[in-house]
């Protein structure tokens, strides 16, 4: 167990995002306003407060049925996100992400990316987006970070727990110090699952930080011993779990699935032969059937070829 939480730990150091550029304070007011509008319409849903975390998937998927999701080792943290538009009518989208980055890292990534397929869908059609967190250079990538914060952590709900938090501590905002801001952020992060950088770049956004936001941020010390003193809690198993590589929300499929899927692709079964074999198994016959739905349909699926040319663009 203290092996296991001693790895937790090192995870969390490993990932913590200091180098992570999310200031997004150079938006201007009409900019911030229209990025707000657009993520309360997204949000329908939750409402204004109720977190959304690791449903961005789900909610994405509902709201925009031709957005699909793969998952790729880019064998490097300089890139955190693709999205890649197919050409053609009804053409499919896709979300790739880099799937060595952590669970709490791709869902901010979704939500950023989510933001591009909206407001930059006929430019990301010409070139797919590449996106990198470590350099938000450009108002584009400024804009669909704001994005992916408010839609994730809305002001309303942000504001929310800072009164819940005043109310438990008997004490103001404006009293909070760097500890305070540092536990309600790891709380934060768990509930709302964002990456700890991006909660203290909330806090700056709507003016509640009277630290420099930098100050908080490169005080890991004092985060690692706020998550320190709740090994072994609920929560820490939520930041271990937010901060692995593995998300269960990229496929659904069983390796039954995916197996038939590939004898059918590389020719080593008929459509028939697939739909008996799946009654023998006790398959789901309807969604095997959804299998030869698709392939009627153009660019339903990426290529291994097509993954691997998008594995590649980042370093051009």
């Amino acid at each position: 167990m203290k092996d296991s939480q001693d790895d937790s730990l090192k995870a969390f150091e490993k990932y913590y995002q200091r180098e992570y550029d999310y200031d997004t304070t150079a938006l201007s007011e009409p900019d911030i306003n229209q990025i707000r509008q657009l993520a309360m319409e997204k949000r329908v849903l939750y409402g204004m407060r109720a977190p959304i975390g690791e449903n961005i998937f789900d909610l994405i998927s509902s709201q925009n049925p031709s957005i699909r999701y793969e998952s790729i080792d880019f064998n490097s943290d300089d890139v955190d996100a693709i999205l890649y538009i197919c050409s053609g009518e009804n053409a499919k989208s896709y979300i790739v992400l880099n799937s060595k980055r952590p669970l709490v890292n791709q869902i901010f990534a979704t939500a950023h990316e989510y933001y591009h397929f909206i407001h930059d869908y006929e430019e990301i059609k010409k070139n797919p987006c590449i996106c990198d967190f470590k350099s938000l250079d450009s108002l584009m990538e400024k804009r669909a970070s704001r994005f992916a914060a408010e839609l994730l952590l809305p002001t309303d709900a942000l504001k929310a727990e800072i009164q819940f938090y005043e109310e438990k501590l008997e004490t103001k905002q404006m009293d909070f110090d760097l500890l305070d801001y540092g536990a309600l952020s790891i709380f934060l992060l768990t509930k709302y699952q964002l990456p700890l950088k991006s909660i203290f770049y909330r806090f700056h956004e709507e003016g509640l930080l009277k630290k420099a936001v930098e100050e908080v941020i490169q005080d890991y010390e004092l985060i690692k011993r706020i998550v320190n003193e709740i090994v072994g809690s609920e929560m820490f198993d939520v930041i271990n779990r937010l901060y692995s590589s593995s998300n269960p929300h990229i496929s659904n499929e069983s390796l039954e699935y995916k197996q038939i899927r590939n004898a059918y692709d590389l020719g080593n079964a008929s459509r028939e032969e697939i739909l008996e074999d799946s009654r023998i198994l006790n398959l789901d016959e309807s969604h095997i059937a959804s299998f030869f739905d698709s392939i009627e349909e153009d660019d339903e699926e990426l290529s291994p070829e097509q993954l691997k040319n998008l594995s590649n663009l980042w370093r051009k």
